[in-house]
């Protein structure tokens, strides 16, 4: 018993040390490792997503624009413009990494798609098709997609560990 509450004080001692010292914030070398693993998560989630839509893997002509892409966008122009502020709609919602707006042109035509993929690991592909009051929806895919594992960290796991430490001694 002794010998348990000894370790428990040595691990106890340091962290509650820096607990003291405020809110705690992450290394900036954890912060960076974190972007990393969240960059190397969205492509795998895309990887996946693209996989089952074999549509995307004809052409050479396949962009893709995130929610902060449509702001910049805006910011650019100077204005709202009501077409880029009716795509926003199918930006919300939750989904594993982010939605993308992919955008493919085809000779003289182009055609629009939201892709992501939700919390039950199927990618859903929706077609867009602009209209005078904005981009609105003609077609809905979902498709069986693999689970995309998320990289656990050591620092930020440590991070967690010290901000629940906090909380428990400002209590």
């Amino acid at each position: 018993m002794i010998k348990s509450l000894l370790v428990l004080s040595l691990v106890l001692t340091p962290l509650h040390s820096n607990v003291e010292s405020g809110n705690p914030q992450p290394s900036d070398n954890c912060i960076n490792l974190m972007k990393e693993r969240d960059a190397k998560f969205k492509d795998g989630v895309f990887e996946d997503v693209l996989s089952s839509y074999e549509y995307f893997n004809n052409y050479d002509h396949v962009h893709y624009f995130t929610s902060d892409d449509l702001s910049i966008i805006n910011a650019l122009l100077g204005k709202e413009n009501t077409q880029i502020e009716s795509l926003r709609k199918y930006f919300a919602g939750v989904a594993q990494g982010e939605r993308r707006l992919y955008y493919v042109l085809n000779g003289p035509t182009h055609r629009v798609f939201m892709l992501y993929k939700n919390f039950s690991n199927e990618n859903v592909m929706i077609e867009l098709k602009s209209g005078e009051q904005g981009w609105k929806k003609v077609d809905k895919t979902v498709s069986k997609g693999k689970e995309i594992e998320v990289e656990s960290l050591r620092c930020e796991e440590e991070f967690q560990l010290e901000r629940l430490l906090n909380e428990f001694f400002s209590l």
